[in-house]
């Protein structure tokens, strides 16, 4: 017997289509409803049987609805919170796929007649695809699945998403909304920051995009420029709503002047730390099987990737808490060898330069993040695609 009579999922992006489709397939729900402002997405969705009803008005679509999941950029929590605010039964329960919690909980909760009913958050699976046809029922199969309670959730509240999410294959943990946020900073977002600003680095240093760097170089590179693909819409959100932790992060670890190498000394610590770093990584994932592997004579497409994977792993400190997007691109790191060594001691001028424009891009971002310059963080982000 289904969990939920029926429940409305705002968005029909990745993460909506797919907790559509698992709903449907895991019977978590007997009938599906939708909203979703591109027309096209509702059709489809229909056509498909992802959905059994869908609307392009919001305060239709959660008539009647037990649950309603927000799976959209969190810049539109507070327009979407406003309208249906006031169309929710006393005891529907709301809740969101939100990577930002706390600043997610600030925005919902006051507006809420019952914020008893509000559960806050966080599959930990994605892709660096979007969009409706990217939707997996699969999703979230033996994927964390993080609930950050706010101040009022009741505990009857957090025990139906509990259940809902295990009925669709997660694994669930409760953790403070503000100790989720410092957590996938580190393990998530500072890991996309990192990506996206090697993309700016990489495109500019090599005259080429980074489409047809990825043809070039092969599925190793592709693994660790994965997140650089993803929606500059969402991450341009997630910057801004968490920024606190990623400037203090990125400042602590991708910034760190120590990275540039004076002598030979100074090359073996470094690669002294990396063999560290791959020795970690290793306890998280064992490596995937690549057909062509980075180039490790080449500093920029490389060494650099090393040291980046090595700068994210020595941030989260061991932290087991680290999804997909974190896996794929450190997993590079593993199995170093001498040549990263020889290369270095032989480009030391070359890294140093190199290095130095990465770290130009982290700061160019990085000042768009502290102003919360939304409009150019979006065309920083954009522009790799």
């Amino acid at each position: 017997m289904p969990l939920f009579n029926n429940i409305t999922v705002i968005g029909l992006g990745l993460i909506g289509s797919s907790i559509a489709q698992a709903a449907k397939k895991y019977h978590a729900a007997k009938t599906i409803t939708a909203f979703d402002l591109n027309e096209e997405s509702i059709n489809k969705a229909l056509e498909l049987g992802i959905i059994d009803n869908g609307y392009n008005n919001l305060s239709d679509s959660v008539k009647d609805s037990q649950m309603v999941i927000i799976c959209t950029p969190i810049s539109t929590y507070d327009a979407i919170i406003n309208e249906i605010a006031p169309k929710l039964d006393k005891d529907t329960i709301i809740t969101d796929v939100g990577s930002v919690k706390k600043s997610v909980i600030d925005i919902i909760s006051p507006k809420l007649k019952y914020p008893e009913n509000f559960v806050p958050a966080h599959p930990i699976a994605g892709s660096e695809k979007s969009g409706l046809l990217a939707g997996n029922a699969d999703l979230f199969l033996d994927k964390e699945f993080i609930i950050t309670p706010a101040e009022k959730s009741s505990s009857s509240s957090i025990t139906k998403v509990d259940r809902f999410w295990q009925t669709l294959g997660s694994n669930i943990e409760i953790i403070p909304p503000e100790e989720h946020d410092e957590i996938y900073a580190k393990s998530s977002h500072i890991p996309h920051l990192a990506a996206f600003c090697y993309a700016r680095y990489i495109m500019k240093n090599q005259n080429i995009s980074l489409a047809k760097l990825v043809e070039n170089e092969g599925d190793e590179f592709a693994a660790f420029v994965r997140l650089a693909f993803s929606n500059p819409q969402m991450w341009t959100d997630i910057f801004l709503y968490n920024k606190e932790p990623i400037i203090k992060n990125t400042e602590k670890y991708l910034l760190d002047p120590s990275n540039i190498i004076k002598n030979n000394d100074e090359i073996k610590v470094l690669y002294e730390r990396i063999e560290n770093a791959a020795n970690i990584r290793a306890n998280f994932q064992k490596k995937g099987h690549f057909t062509k592997a980075l180039n490790k004579n080449d500093i920029s497409t490389g060494i650099i990737p090393l040291l980046i994977s090595c700068l994210l792993i020595e941030s989260v400190e061991g932290h087991p808490k680290v999804g997909g997007g974190f896996l794929g691109m450190t997993q590079v790191i593993l199995n170093p060898n001498d040549a990263i060594k020889q290369t270095i001691q032989i480009q030391i001028d070359d890294y140093n330069d190199k290095y130095n424009q990465l770290l130009c891009e982290y700061e160019k971002l990085l000042n768009y993040i502290r102003n919360a310059d939304k409009k150019n963080i979006y065309s920083y982000l954009s522009e790799i695609k």
